[in-house]
Order: structure tokens, then C-alpha cells, then sequence
């Protein structure tokens, strides 16, 4: 490779990759790393012909053109040749964009975290969830892509490409930098629009409506005075819909517009109303004014090409005049839409869409989707006054800034709705200096949960595999005190560990 091949590569893909960024919120420069990588700094060789930058291969998903190539892969530690089916692009930056769109509706991406706030636009973080999520089968792969950002091929082919181009993008932040944070408007502009804003609300849903802390709840009718069969303790529906637990069997009611309107919330939606129904939004099948003038409609078609993480999709049964509504996760290696929301038989789950299933077809209506406007948001990592107080108090030191303090109070405002904003900082400062003491990265984090054991509230932290890091006495934590190594909780924390593995 000479270095002329490499500054080419790199400077023409540059605007593209910018503009890929700022439509989505991914790293720029792990897109260039990556096609680097994958090409050999554009050298595709059998794959010349096909602008295919990251070797996508041709699923069941994919309707476009390909092409049969041999390539190797690692399995069980060996190479081996084997033959396969590659996308085709009609250019480079069609490629990029499918990446791209691959990777948010892939659901095993957003599992690894890559579509966490804390990781997106991080070069090094999303290299890593791409790594977990099994991208490639190089076991080295995200730390060959995260030398090749910063080394000096790529640094030496950005400079030229800033030299023909000028510099497109946005420096990062400084993280100890006094400028005061973004109005919400300017900031979603920057981070990727309404996409990212989505991802934020699909989050909230996931990490608020988690396995087995609620059931589907319904007060009106039927529903409250017999209470219909599902998969809770006592197998009946909660007459709650909005999050209390009325039929004491340890799980909380919830309908499938209250985990939107929740999860809206969560995120920092402004919704003008206190709650939310499927009525609210849409009647039959028309959109309300309401609805309107805070989604953008997407129609059927639209939406079975164009759905965004966190889009309301919407159902009209086809025997009678019941609705639905659930938040949009992915598509599966099918192509298959999946969405987050409260069924009657499972409470939150998500849920597969297959053409002549259930819910595109044999038994509901698909409708269309509403997608948040950007503009209705204010930002969710954005500390409260209670958060971080002004000034330390006299008999304490000041309180030192951690990457873990930002994504804890954000998980308690999320996951922990009923400890008071007030409590977070203390209680966040406590969990960051047990968590650091573990050297666990802070955007592995999957969420805190909250359980009461014996008289006692404990707070578990469980990372996005699954695995209990550690359980704190809640009373030592609003007090800021150092753990105390002879209360560990460990048998809770085992069995939580059994509970929440996946």
C-alpha cells in the first residue's frame, strides 16, 4: 500500500462518513477505520466491483444484488475458507448508509450497547460493542480497529482530506470543559437527529418495563371486574394501567400506551397530557390532531422501510375496535419488524411482526408509525440541581467527576422512579466508588434494580449481559458511607445473578 492509495481512499470517503455521523450519531472515525480494515485501504480485491466497504454479507434481509466470493473465517480458534453471498452497492456511500442502518436494527447491536448514549460517537466504545456483538469472527478486531484510528496512516490521510475538504466535523467536548450544556434542539442536531433521540426512549423502555417487574394492567370494563388470564404470579390481569401493582401479586400494571407514555417521559419527551391512550393518537385509522403536532406519520409502506429505534408502531384489530401501540426495536436476520410493548398474555415483551402473523394480518391491522419530533425533548444525561449540588458540604470533600456519575443518576431517574431526585448524587457517589473499585467500564452498565429483602431496600447493578455486579444497602447509600465489606448480600446477589442472565 503506498500512501498516496491510502490519503485517496480516506479523503474521498471523509464528507460521507461526516454526513453518516451526524445523521446517526456513530463514529465517523470507527467508519473509516472499519472500511480501512476491510478493504485494505480500498484494495477489495474480489470484492472491487461491489462498493461493499464492510464486507455485509447477502442474508435473508437483503433484496438487492450480490455476489458469491470465497473468504476466510476463524471458528473455534482455525481459518477456513468458505463461500458466500456479499451485498452490492450502486456506490461508496450507499454503502455506508446501509451499514449504518444495518447496525440499529440489527437487535444483537443495540444488546452489546452500541446504541447507548454513553457509546455512541466513541470510536473505541463502539468498536468494542461491535466486537461483543460478533461483527466479525477476529478475535482482535476491535483493538486492530482502534489502532488503525489512531495511527498514523489514518491520521496523515485525515489531514489531506481536511486539506481538500476543509474540517467537517465536530471536535469532541472537553469532559472538564465549563461550557454550559446544549440547549435540546442544537444538541440533538449534532448527536443524529431523531434517531438518537428514539434510541433513548427504546432504552428507557427497557430498562424501566425489565423481565418480570411488571404485567399488563387494565381497569375499564371486563378487564377490572374479572381480570384476564396472563403469565403473572396469580395468571390475572392487574387493574392498574399505570404502573401500580393493585392485585398484590408482586408485579406491577402496566397497558401498552402507558409504557409509551412512560417511556417518553423517561426520555424527556415534553407530551402535553398526564397519561396517554391509544385513542390519543390515532382513531381507527387516522391520526389525531394531537398527534400530529408532536409525531411524524409514517404510512404503512413508509414504515416497513424507513422505522427509526424507538418509532410507535400502531395496530387496529381486524375483528373489533381494539388498539395497540409498541415501541420499534430492530428487524431480526429475517427482515422482520420487532417492537417493545405491553401484551395482554405477557405484560412488556418484544414481539416479532411476520407477514400473515398475528399482527400483520391474522388477527391485527398494521397501521403505520409515529416518530417523536426532536424538538419536544429536553436532555435525559443532564444532572439535576439535586444531582450535583452547587457546593460540597464543609465536612466532606468535594466530589470528584467520574464517567459514572452521569449514567448512574441517569438510571436512577430511569429504572428507580420511586427514590426521590434529591437522593441521586449521594446515592450515584456511592455506586460509582464501589463500581470503580471492580475496574468495570461505566457503559457496560444495563441498569439498577431496586428490591426489598428482609426490612431492607437493596440496589443491584447489573451489567448488559445480564450479571449482578454488586447489591448495596440503599439506607448506606443515601448516606454516602464506605461499604461495609461484612454486609455484601451475597446470597441476593446470586440469586438476582440466576434471575437476570440471559
Amino acid at each position: 500500500m503506498t500512501r498516496h492509495s491510502a490519503d485517496n481512499f480516506i479523503t474521498r470517503l471523509y464528507p460521507a462518513a461526516v454526513q453518516a455521523s451526524q445523521d446517526t450519531g456513530l463514529s465517523w472515525e470507527l467508519m473509516l477505520a472499519q472500511a480501512a480494515l476491510e478493504t485494505r485501504w480500498g484494495r477489495q480485491g474480489s470484492l472491487a466491483d461491489t462498493h461493499n466497504l464492510f464486507n455485509i454479507k447477502a442474508d435473508r434481509q437483503w433484496k438487492g444484488p450480490q455476489q458469491q466470493v470465497h473468504v476466510w473465517e476463524v471458528e473455534g480458534g482455525r481459518t477456513r475458507w468458505q463461500h458466500d453471498g456479499f451485498r452490492v452497492y450502486p456506490d461508496e456511500a450507499a454503502s455506508l448508509q446501509d451499514r449504518n442502518r444495518f447496525l440499529q436494527t440489527q437487535p444483537r447491536y443495540a444488546r452489546a450497547g452500541l446504541l447507548h448514549p454513553d457509546t455512541l460517537g466513541d470510536y473505541e466504545r463502539e468498536a468494542q460493542a461491535l466486537q461483543r456483538a460478533g461483527y466479525a469472527t477476529d478475535p482482535h478486531y476491535a483493538s486492530k480497529l482502534i489502532r488503525i484510528v489512531e495511527g498514523p496512516t489514518m491520521q496523515r490521510a485525515l489531514a489531506h482530506a481536511q486539506k481538500q475538504h476543509g474540517q467537517l466535523h465536530l471536535e469532541a467536548a472537553s469532559p472538564t470543559s465549563d461550557m454550559p450544556l446544549q440547549d435540546a434542539d442544537r444538541w440533538v442536531q449534532e448527536a443524529g437527529k431523531a434517531i438518537r433521540v428514539g434510541q433513548t426512549v427504546l432504552l428507557a423502555a427497557q430498562q424501566r418495563f425489565a423481565p418480570g417487574t411488571h404485567e399488563y394492567g387494565r381497569s375499564d370494563g371486563d378487564w377490572g371486574r374479572q381480570g384476564r388470564a396472563n403469565h403473572s404470579p396469580n395468571q390475572r390481569t392487574d387493574p392498574s394501567r399505570s404502573g401500580q401493582d393493585l392485585d398484590q401479586d408482586g408485579r406491577k400494571g402496566i397497558d401498552c400506551s402507558m409504557l409509551v407514555y412512560q417511556s417518553l417521559k423517561d426520555a424527556g419527551f415534553q407530551w402535553p397530557e398526564s397519561h396517554l391512550t391509544t385513542a390519543m393518537l390515532f382513531k381507527g385509522r387516522h391520526t389525531t390532531a394531537l398527534a400530529r403536532s408532536h409525531f411524524d406519520t409514517l404510512t404503512p409502506q413508509e414504515a416497513r422501510q424507513q422505522l427509526q429505534p424507538g418509532d410507535i408502531l400502531m395496530f387496529k384489530s381486524r375483528k373489533g375496535s381494539g388498539q395497540h401501540v409498541g415501541l420499534f426495536e430492530g428487524y431480526d436476520d429475517q427482515g422482520h419488524m420487532r417492537f417493545f410493548g405491553s401484551q395482554v398474555s405477557t405484560g412488556p415483551a418484544s414481539v416479532t411482526v411476520r407477514p400473515g402473523g398475528y399482527w400483520d394480518g391474522a388477527g391485527q391491522e398494521f397501521l403505520g408509525a409515529l416518530r417523536p419530533r426532536h424538538e419536544y425533548f429536553t436532555r435525559t444525561d443532564k444532572l439535576t440541581q439535586a444531582d450535583t449540588p452547587a457546593q460540597a458540604a464543609p465536612d466532606k470533600p468535594a466530589r470528584q467527576a467520574s464517567p459514572w456519575m452521569d449514567t448512574l443518576c441517569q438510571q436512577l431517574r430511569i429504572g428507580c422512579p420511586d427514590i426521590p431526585a434529591q437522593q441521586h448524587g449521594p446515592i450515584a457517589e456511592y455506586l460509582a466508588g464501589r463500581l470503580q473499585s471492580l475496574q468495570f467500564p461505566a457503559q457496560q452498565l444495563g441498569r439498577l434494580v431496586l428490591e426489598e429483602h428482609q426490612g431492607r431496600q437493596w440496589l443491584h447493578a447489573i451489567s448488559q449481559n445480564g450479571q449482578a455486579l454488586i447489591s448495596a444497602d440503599l439506607d448506606k447509600a443515601r448516606q454516602g458511607l464506605q461499604p461495609d465489606r461484612q454486609h455484601k448480600h451475597e446470597p441476593l446477589q446470586h440469586s438476582l445473578a440466576q434471575r437476570t442472565s440471559p
